[in-house]
Order: C-alpha cells, then sequence, then structure tokens
C-alpha cells in the first residue's frame, strides 16, 4: 500500500491514509479524500516516508483541482472538493516510478438493490457532502438484495474499485476477499450486507480520526 497525510486527510498531519489497490491489477493505487481549497499533502511507501510533489516521476490533474506544487515540497490543491487519489507504480531498473493522478470521486451502488447493473450509471449515483464532516447517501433502493458498491475510478470496470461493508467499515475487493459473484457466497456470510427495497447507503470517507476510516452503513 501507499499513504497520504495532509492538512485535510483525518487528523491533519498525523493520519496516513492508506491506500487500496485496483483489483488484480498490482501497481495501482487509489483512496478517496476530501481536499480543502489549498489543501497540502504528503505520500509514502511507509507512513512517515513524507514524499512530496517533486518525488512523482508525473502529476496528471484530470479533476481541475488547481495541482501545484506546494509549501516545503508538499503536493497542493487550489480547489476544494472530493478526490480520488490514484498512483501508478512502474519498476525502472532498480527503481519504481511513481505517477500521480487526482480524478473527481464518486460512488455507486449497482446490483440487486438497484435491479440494473450498468456501470456509472448517474441515477444510482451517491451524493455527495459539503465536506468530510458530512455523509455521502444513495439513492433509495429499488429493491430488496446484497448491496454491491464502489467508486468509479476511471479506465477500470466497476467491480474492480468495489466494497463491502464488513464491521462497519469499508473493505476493498482483494485476492484475500475476491467476490466474483455475490459476497456471501465467495466470501462469506459475515462480509455480505443486504439491503431492502427504501433503504439507502450511508458513506463517512476519512473519518476526522488519526485512523482516517471509511465507515458506512444501510439503513
Amino acid at each position: 500500500k501507499l499513504y497520504f497525510c495532509g492538512s485535510s486527510i483525518g487528523t491533519a498531519w498525523k493520519s496516513w491514509k492508506p491506500t487500496s489497490t485496483v483489483f488484480a491489477t498490482p501497481g495501482n493505487y487509489f483512496t478517496v479524500a476530501y481536499l480543502a481549497a489549498d489543501a497540502e499533502f504528503k505520500w509514502g511507501t511507509f507512513p512517515e516516508q513524507w514524499l512530496g510533489y517533486a518525488d512523482f516521476k508525473s502529476l496528471d490533474d484530470q479533476a481541475e483541482a488547481g495541482l501545484a506544487a506546494g509549501s516545503g515540497g508538499n503536493i497542493k490543491v487550489e480547489k476544494a472538493g472530493w478526490y480520488i487519489l490514484f498512483v501508478k507504480g512502474k519498476i525502472n531498473g532498480e527503481v519504481i516510478d511513481y505517477a500521480f493522478t487526482i480524478y473527481p470521486a464518486q460512488f455507486y451502488v449497482i446490483g440487486g438493490v438497484t435491479g440494473e447493473w450498468n456501470d456509472a450509471d448517474a441515477n444510482w449515483a451517491l451524493t455527495a457532502p459539503a465536506d468530510a464532516s458530512g455523509e455521502w447517501v444513495s439513492p433509495a433502493f429499488a429493491a430488496g438484495g446484497e448491496l454491491r458498491a464502489y467508486v468509479k475510478v476511471p479506465g477500470f470496470d466497476w467491480w474492480k474499485t468495489e466494497f463491502t461493508l464488513y464491521e462497519g467499515k469499508l473493505l476493498w475487493r482483494d485476492e484475500e476477499h475476491n467476490c466474483s459473484g455475490s459476497w456471501s457466497g465467495d466470501v462469506g456470510a459475515e462480509y455480505s450486507v443486504t439491503g431492502a427495497a427504501g433503504q439507502k447507503l450511508y458513506l463517512t470517507i476519512g473519518t476526522e480520526t488519526e485512523s482516517a476510516e471509511d465507515i458506512g452503513e444501510v439503513k
């Protein structure tokens, strides 16, 4: 995993929020964070490594966030918003080159609770809160069924960046938790969340604590 730490990630300059890996696609890392206007942050291959702007091989602002070099070698965004922080690592001889891209963040639900399997369907997008103190909220479910949900990372199918809720926390699909058909059937009943018609998914992304956990519930 890679990690991010900054002025508006969890507890300012204390939280090292871990990334997740795009499922079955090694070397591609992502996390979601709310960044305030003029927020600055650093990254690392382990907590407290304090790598910065110049340590990325390249930087690409796909969110029109105003990505720039900040003070003390930090990475800075001028515009407040919800963002996907995406890193691609590529082996180059004895080193790894890391390329950084920032995308706008968007969560979706899909599958049984929606009655369809269309990737990035705007009708099933969660509404973003104004900042990290609020909740992402899905539309009311159309039917009962197992929850399938994801954040849309451009260039990847939805199931590459899907998650479930395990003990109230977001658990991202990975090799250990490989949901090829259903969370209940492939991973275990304790990893499966069932929603009923009319219920909604609520997410708090990057809690304002040192752990900066992503949590959620269906109700």
